[in-house]
């Protein structure tokens, strides 16, 4: 998160008494977000459905943080009880949140015909091209860093091949 929004959030604080619900991968990147959540004001809950990745140096802070994670949402908080639900993989198509959701992957868009809330998908955003291109947000910092220990000359000098490449076997 970009620590200018971090820094306007957490004075105005735009998501005060929200409940927010995150099914996400849970990493170290997903900490930033429910960070920037919780100075927003929000309250946070934390899910991951069964076909998302949790990794224990992050499931361990939040657990530290006395931050409610369920391995399932309790029946009673499925109907009106969440105001956002940021969702990933259409694991919380069951939920229906106060305000709306945001889903965050390439989900077929038909499994959102029926909600009756809005639902925003940024799948095609520009963002989610890079992130498609380049990975999640943790392996692009991971891919960043790597390419950062790399000599800039001998980056440069790698990119300057593949493009004389692709000039000299380009077709007329």
């Amino acid at each position: 998160m970009s620590e200018t929004l971090l820094k306007d959030w957490a004075q105005r604080q735009p998501l005060k008494g929200k409940i927010v619900l995150v099914n996400v991968h849970l990493t170290r990147i997903t900490l930033a977000l429910i960070t920037t959540l919780l100075k927003s004001g929000a309250q946070v809950e934390v899910t991951v459905s069964p076909e998302l990745v949790i990794h224990q140096n992050a499931l361990q802070p939040l657990l530290a943080a006395q931050i409610p994670f369920y391995s399932a949402i309790p029946e009673e908080k499925k109907q009106g009880y969440y105001h956002i639900v940021y969702d990933c993989c259409a694991g919380m198509n069951d939920i229906t949140p106060i305000h709306g959701m945001a889903k965050l992957t390439k989900t077929n868009p038909t499994l959102y015909q029926h909600m009756t809330f809005p639902v925003i998908t940024v799948d095609s955003s520009k963002t989610k091209e890079i992130e498609t291109g380049l990975g999640t947000g943790d392996s692009f910092v991971r891919v960043i860093h790597h390419l950062a220990q790399q000599s800039l000359a001998a980056w440069v000098l790698n990119w300057k091949n593949l493009l004389d490449t692709r000039i000299t076997h380009s077709p007329v």
